[in-house]
């Protein structure tokens, strides 16, 4: 099995993502804390991100090699004989109320935390 990491836009405005077929997630993350909200995100910890996400997903931590801090979370995988797939979702973090996501590259929608929402 080839060990991969790939970046990938996600179809139907799914998003920014990494799909990872094998390798460690050292490779790709750092585990690094960060504040939402004023609110300390630990690696390893459940979250819904303030409603942003519609279920719990495992925040993981920080992009690794990025000059922008992009919040990485686990959301899932896939196995069969030949792969075993993770997928991980990416936000942007710009400030502990504004996050950011990217729909197509070069561009990217970003959310306010407002009135108890993402808007």
């Amino acid at each position: 099995m080839e060990k991969n990491i790939e970046e990938v836009i996600y179809s139907n405005n799914g998003g920014l993502g990494i799909i990872n077929n094998g390798a460690d997630e050292s490779e790709f993350i750092d585990k690094i804390e960060v504040n939402i909200l004023g609110n300390n995100l630990s690696p390893e910890t459940m979250t819904n991100l303030n409603g942003y996400f519609f279920e719990d997903v495992k925040y993981c931590g920080l992009k690794k090699n990025t000059t922008h801090k992009i919040m990485v979370f686990y959301t899932g995988a896939n196995a069969d004989l030949f792969d075993n797939k993770k997928y991980y979702y990416c936000v942007y973090l710009i400030n502990n109320k504004r996050i950011a996501n990217v729909y197509s590259y070069g561009s990217c929608r970003d959310f306010i935390y407002k009135n108890g929402a993402w808007k």
